[in-house]
């Protein structure tokens, strides 16, 4: 019969620990018979000799052991009853602490078969006027039942482990006394049983041809071994090391990658959730703690302080297993292997090749939760392969009928990474620590650098006739980079909504920022048209655009210009320079980059002119201060985009105008949040914009930013761009100072507009000019 929620609400798990201790009394009985009969009965007849005494002594033996082994199955028994009480207990509150969810932040009725409906009982007229259409209400009610079910089914799960382990508990399997006997060897926790039979079971699987050695109720019984134990650390390590360790968690993950896609596979959504779910197990199998410090602070990742405690824990007995397991994977990771699959229902083999960590990461892709640490050190041991062997991951341009195989699985590690920001943050932080298998700490990583100016990310071999030496970039190239470099640098998701997120950067993520300017900026050929990893501009240019302020000081050598956070210090103003110019000259990038800077600077001129100061400087110098150093930016940025249309023809003036102000309409989800405080409430738009007027500005700018013809960007004649930055910043003066401001009359507020123009086009010329005189690389 069908477990339901009114069942497991109103069921009393405590026969089972009433049963237990009967099961504890009857081990202690086994005890006193089995030492009666080795002290009474052998003990008697000690020394008796010949045939029939051999006989009895054999005999005997047995007795004794047998005594002995259902002392030892009793105790177990009990052991596992006291488990699955406690385990029955812990998923049973899960389903509770669901249904207390639904009630108060859904606003849910659960009845007693765990449907949930809107509880509109509480509800006065007006709230129920107010109450969200029907289609909405019915996918909150579907959702929360959903919910509902699926801890109803954790509960199910978990009890049929329980008579798993009781019923193998039961059985005599160890070996000795009489046959059918009782069990000496059995063990008192069900994850212990479970993980061994599921390892089994999955052994079996993927020793199969054809994934047919298990039947249909055997695959269900992994199903639901592997569905309801994942996540619990001493299942996961008892079942890999089970399995056979890496090796035979890559045999079993490749088999399932398989499975799943035979034409004629009806089991394919099996293969699909034991996938997810080996994915799991793997998470909680090598999950490192978080470290804490002595007064039980958090440790930033990567830290000296951090480095001490994470070595002490991986030359634990708690870190044994992790050690072992990276330990072993670094040998069977670079390792290939090809295997042949003649899925039931299809006709042939087919055959497939990969090497280790392209298996492992393709797997780690279906599940989620693996530690920071864990991530760090494969990636860190996954560069060592490709620097072993630079051709490693080439394999001819695909992967036959696998679209998420991770055929780069250093690219596939970043992209994990970029899922949480302070995990790539640490890994990418040039001053975070890295470690040998052993513990042995490398301090100021290159990671950064290697993946932005030494690695060689075009990994498919050319197979087109006439076939070269020459490799090529996949279509996929470098996402996994370009998601954990934004994700490190910004500290949010690569793809968060900033509108609800303003920027906050940690000393980590600056840092990064930093490293990032530093490294495409020092050798800017790897972003120029051409350039391996060219197609990152656009991404580039977002992240840039999360550090307004601190562009601005790296540029004009300003103080006093407020970050969002922990302050990007760009000691090499050449390096930044040329990393907005090269940047730039993508149409999205500079849109970003650019609406991001006007905003800054229409903020900045606001609190010069109505923030209150002490300053003795007059006003008019103040605003023109305010101006200049995003107009420097903005100069360097017409030098980009002439670049960009006449340099490397990216796109005709129209196109990239267009492409250009789509990114201004982007960047706008964050540009309005003051000059710096971090933990602001975030406004629409600068002060004293509209949100449809400054778009509109900015368009304009964008489409008067424009050069003629190539000789006018020959001669660096940027008048056009000079001319819309300088109106910008007129602009803002006059939403900061509107026609009726109480204190500014009417005179000095063109004064500050004169200075606001003044200001914008010293900084254009600027940043316009800065080309001639800097040494540019290949130039």
């Amino acid at each position: 019969m069908e477990l339901t929620y009114h069942d497991i609400i109103k069921a009393d798990f405590s026969a089972l620990t009433t049963t237990a201790k009967e099961w504890r009394t009857m081990a202690t009985g086994c005890g006193r018979v089995q030492d009666d009969y080795r002290d009474h009965v052998r003990g008697r007849v000690r020394g008796w000799t010949g045939e029939s005494a051999n006989s009895f002594w054999i005999s005997s033996s047995t007795t004794l052991y047998e005594l002995g082994a259902a002392r030892s199955q009793a105790n177990r028994i009990a052991d596992l009853l006291d488990d699955a009480h406690d385990r029955l207990v812990e998923a049973r509150n899960h389903l509770k602490s669901v249904r207390d969810a639904a009630v108060e932040e859904g606003g849910i009725k659960v009845d007693e078969y765990g449907k949930c409906t809107l509880d509109t009982s509480k509800l006065t007229a007006a709230h129920t006027d107010a109450l969200p259409d029907a289609p909405t209400r019915t996918h909150a009610e579907a959702t929360w039942t959903h919910r509902i079910q699926k801890a109803v089914q954790h509960v199910d799960d978990t009890d049929h482990d329980n008579m798993l382990a009781l019923k193998a508990a039961a059985r005599d399997t160890d070996g000795k006394g009489a046959t059918n006997g009782f069990n000496g060897r059995a063990i008192g926790d069900v994850e212990t049983y479970a993980a061994h039979r599921a390892a089994d079971l999955a052994t079996r699987l993927a020793g199969g041809a054809d994934g047919g050695s298990l039947s249909p109720k055997e695959r269900h019984e992994l199903q639901v071994l592997m569905r309801s134990n994942a996540d619990d650390k001493q299942f996961s390590q008892t079942f890999l090391n089970s399995l056979g360790g890496p090796r035979g968690t890559i045999k079993l993950a490749n088999t399932l990658t398989m499975l799943k896609l035979a034409p004629a596979e009806t089991a394919a959504p099996q293969y699909t959730g034991l996938e997810k779910s080996l994915a799991t197990t793997l998470a909680s199998a090598t999950r490192v703690p978080r470290i804490f410090g002595k007064d039980h602070e958090k440790l930033p990742l990567g830290s000296k302080a951090y480095s001490k405690r994470y070595v002490a824990w991986l030359n634990s007995p708690e870190g044994a297993f992790y050690k072992s397991w990276r330990q072993n994977m670094q040998h069977i990771g670079p390792a290939e292997w090809t295997r042949a699959l003649s899925p039931a229902g299809t006709a042939g083999l087919h055959e497939r090749k990969g090497h280790g960590y392209q298996s492992l990461v393709t797997l780690m892709r279906h599940g989620d939760g693996y530690s920071a640490q864990m991530l760090h050190d494969l990636g860190d041991d996954i560069r060592a392969a490709e620097e072993k062997d630079p051709d490693i991951w080439d394999d001819g341009g695909h992967f036959p009928g696998t679209a998420d195989f991770a055929t780069d699985p250093y690219d596939g590690v970043l992209d994990l990474m970029s899922k949480n920001p302070e995990t790539a943050a640490g890994y990418l932080d040039p001053k975070s620590d890295s470690y040998t298998v052993d513990g042995k700490i490398t301090e100021d990583n290159d990671r950064l650098k290697y993946l932005a100016q030494d690695r060689d990310w075009r990994l498919v071999d050319d197979v087109t006739p006439p076939m070269t030496d020459a490799d090529k970039t996949s279509d996929s190239v470098h996402e996994g980079f370009e998601a954990a470099l934004k994700a490190g640098a910004t500290g949010r998701l690569p793809d968060s909504d900033s509108a609800t997120a303003p920027p906050n950067h940690s000393a980590a993520n600056s840092r990064v920022m930093e490293e990032t300017v530093d490294v495409f900026g020092g050798e800017p050929k790897r972003i120029e048209k051409d350039g391996p990893l060219a197609n990152m501009r656009d991404s580039l240019g977002e992240i840039t655009a999360d550090y307004t302020g601190d562009v601005q000081r790296g540029v004009s050598g300003f103080l006093g210009l407020p970050s969002h956070g922990h302050q990007a210090d760009f000691k090499d103003t050449s390096s930044l320079e040329r990393f907005l110019a090269t940047v730039g000259r993508d149409p999205h990038a500079y849109g970003a980059i650019t609406t991001a800077q006007h905003a800054y600077t229409s903020n900045h001129v606001d609190h010069v002119i109505n923030g209150g100061s002490d300053s003795k400087v007059a006003l008019e110098e103040r605003v023109a201060n305010a101006v200049r150093p995003g107009a420097t930016v903005a100069g360097i940025m017409s030098d980009a985009k002439a670049e960009g249309v006449y340099g490397e023809e990216i796109a005709e003036q129209k196109e990239y105008n267009e492409k250009a102000a789509r990114a201004s309409k982007w960047v706008n989800r964050f540009v309005g949040l003051g000059l710096g405080a971090p933990g602001a409430p975030p406004v629409a738009a600068p002060i004293g914009w509209v949100q449809e007027d400054f778009n509109e500005a900015i368009v304009k700018m964008i489409e008067k930013d424009n050069t003629e013809d190539a000789s006018r960007r020959a001669i660096h004649d940027y008048s056009e761009g000079k001319a819309a930055t300088e109106e910008f910043a007129k602009a803002a003066v006059r939403n900061a100072v509107p026609s009726d401001h109480p204190d500014i009359d009417r005179e000095t507020r063109m004064d500050l507009m004169n200075s606001a123009v003044a200001g914008a086009a010293s900084g254009h010329t600027t940043g316009g000019t800065w080309n001639q005189a800097a040494d540019r690389p290949g130039e």
